[in-house]
């Protein structure tokens, strides 16, 4: 009988086998091959997508239960809100666990709060308003706007009160004081301090350094301050750039030193002077009328309880967030129901591009694929009457603030009048795309203009001989290596850069002639690529009016014959994903292997053109040429 371990098939067996070269497999034996492992494998596939469909059914209902949880507003209450991260321009896009959140745990946008704010001084059972004010960045032009909304509620009599452990957080920046400034009262915990520094715009100039190691900044620009790429191009701030520079602090400074004086009753020297000092302890920024007293925030609460209902236990006066009374208080009406003139509100957030896919998912970029589609929607839609565009945004790519521009011709042929609302920043490829509007808003901080482009590559043909790399490769074209990295450009191809970068140059100043109704002489003397304030850009005719985004919309109720933004609907374009939506969209097997297909081609051609053009994917087309 034949042992068990020397049976053939056995390990043993195996083991002892001489190798035998396995048969070659043609393309039909692949196909069989990979037809038996999904069919192996497809029950697992099922459950596993069946798992995904049930978990995200689960966390919809869930999302959709919380939403719907109803909250009493109390007869008497305090608003309150807490600041630890600063301020948002607009909400992010919900996820999948965004069900388990609770009604007030959404923070609430700048437009939110500015809403609450108006809306809840004419609400009797709002007794004050109470901020708590932690950390986080606060852009100039968003504090302005929140300004203006508290100094509004002040208006209605009802005290407001301003707290922090300390205004000197976060690198001792003004805009959380300046914020607190506009409050009636101002508080602060014991041993914080106030920190009133002024301003200070440094940057590093690394010609020097990268010359050392073997880099070159080939950059080129329009005109004489379009300082953007000067950090690589110079050891040293040109004198346009210092100019610019001192001007634009200069302003914000002047704009900031005047509020602050005037919210706190004090003499302007006295305001400059306190700024000149920087940094106040506890007890010297109450000695200074900066605060107003030195406690703690449960004291706070107790303090507004004796004062506006007699008694520091009395829990009939609630603490109510701004997020909950948001909700409950301010819920919109259904669009079914709802008769008002709708408005349709389009954010151009962040560096313009052309493909909204180039930063991934979630990106901060402003798309000109986006952007175009939410006007087209706009224009489609008969109830939409009005387009209000809120730009936050530094420039980018021309041809994409050239589609966005023409978006908004586009809007207004088709009757739909386009305003436009700056927020922080509104510079270059972000100017670009508010010049045909019919009416444009800026905050006093707002960077606006720079009307002007820069192009170029970085160029390492030395430090790729330094560290021993030899490229190499064969071209067809006497310029097919333009982009490549690792050479100068050619004369003739700093011919064709100068003639690119002038024929930009040339239509954005044509573009802001046209729309801005200026003569391409005061179009030439605000231009050349030089960045201004609100302030500035209203005496210069860049913008039509300074204010926020209330302003904006206020303004454009009037164009659709309402009176004010509380009579119009405000229709958010694109529209926020909701959790339900993911689920869709994870259901959605064709789009999502459409999806994979097409990323891994894209990967695949990345590859191909890696190994046979190896200079022309390092730089990102949207980089090559910049506003």
């Amino acid at each position: 009988m034949q042992k068990r371990w020397n049976k053939p098939g056995s390990l043993f067996a195996a083991v002892r086998q001489k190798p035998v070269a396995p048969a070659k497999k043609g393309p039909w034996q692949y196909l069989t091959g990979f037809l038996r492992f999904f069919g192996r494998n497809l029950r697992r596939l099922c459950t596993f997508m069946g798992a995904i469909m049930v978990f995200g059914i689960v966390v919809f209902l869930i999302g959709a239960n919380a939403e719907q949880e109803t909250y009493v507003i109390p007869d008497q209450m305090v608003l309150t809100l807490r600041l630890n991260n600063g301020l948002s321009e607009h909400p992010p896009e919900m996820s999948l666990l965004g069900g388990f959140s609770s009604l007030a745990a959404a923070p609430l946008t700048v437009r939110e709060l500015v809403s609450v704010l108006d809306y809840a001084r004419n609400d009797n059972s709002v007794k004050a308003v109470a901020v708590s004010i932690e950390g986080g960045e606060f852009a100039l032009s968003q504090v302005q706007e929140i300004r203006a909304a508290v100094k509004r509620f002040r208006e209605s009599g009802k005290p407001t009160y301003a707290y922090s452990p300390s205004y000197a957080e976060a690198g001792g920046s003004m805009g959380a004081y300046y914020l607190a400034a506009a409050f009636e009262n101002i508080w602060m915990q014991p041993v914080g301090a106030v920190s009133l520094p002024g301003f200070d715009a440094s940057m590093p100039f690394t010609r020097k350094a990268l010359e050392k190691l073997g880099v070159n900044p080939q950059f080129y620009q329009r005109k004489e301050y379009k300082s953007v790429m000067e950090n690589f191009t110079r050891d040293s701030i040109s004198p346009e750039n210092r100019e610019m520079t001192a001007s634009l602090l200069g302003d914000i400074t002047s704009v900031m030193v005047m509020d602050i004086a005037n919210d706190r009753e004090l003499d302007v020297d006295a305001a400059y002077a306190i700024i000149n000092r920087a940094v106040f302890t506890d007890t010297e920024a109450l000695d200074a009328h900066l605060v107003d007293k030195l406690s703690y925030y449960d004291l706070l609460v107790s303090h507004l309880r004796e004062t506006l209902v007699g008694r520091a236990d009395n829990e009939d006066l609630k603490m109510v967030s701004m997020g909950r009374y948001h909700k409950s208080s301010m819920g919109e009406m259904s669009p079914k129901t709802d008769k008002r003139p709708h408005v349709g509100l389009i954010y151009a957030s962040g560096n313009i591009v052309a493909d909204g896919s180039q930063g991934g998912f979630n990106s901060n970029l402003a798309a000109a694929d986006r952007i175009t589609n939410a006007m087209n929607r706009a224009i489609r839609d008969k109830k939409i009457k009005a387009i209000v565009l809120r730009i936050d945004s530094p420039g980018g790519s021309p041809t994409a603030s050239e589609t966005i521009r023409r978006a908004v011709v586009h809007a207004q042929e088709k009757g739909k009048p386009v305003i436009v609302s700056m927020g922080t920043m509104a510079g270059s490829g972000g100017y670009w795309i508010a010049t045909d509007a019919d009416r444009i808003f800026a905050l006093p901080s707002t960077l606006t203009g720079s009307i002007g482009v820069a192009s170029g590559k970085v160029e390492l043909g030395a430090l790729m001989e330094k560290i021993g790399v030899n490229w190499e490769g064969v071209k067809l074209g006497e310029n097919a290596d333009m982009w490549s990295f690792t050479k100068p450009f050619t004369p003739t191809g700093e011919e064709r850069m100068n003639a690119m970068i002038d024929n930009i140059y040339a239509a954005f100043t044509e573009r802001v002639a046209t729309g801005r109704k200026l003569t391409p002489e005061a179009v030439e003397r605000i231009a050349k690529g030089r960045v201004w304030t609100g302030n500035q850009g209203l005496e210069l005719g860049l913008v039509d009016e300074l204010g926020g985004l209330d302003a904006a919309l206020n303004y454009t109720a009037t164009k659709v014959g309402a009176k004010t933004r509380d009579e119009i609907r405000i229709v958010d374009l694109p529209r926020a994903l909701t959790p339900f939506d993911r689920i869709l969209e994870l259901m959605n097997m064709d789009v999502m292997m459409g999806h994979v297909a097409t990323t891994f081609m894209n990967m695949l051609g990345q590859e191909v053109k890696q190994a046979t053009m190896p200079g022309v994917t390092v730089y990102d087309p949207a980089l090559r040429q910049g506003l």
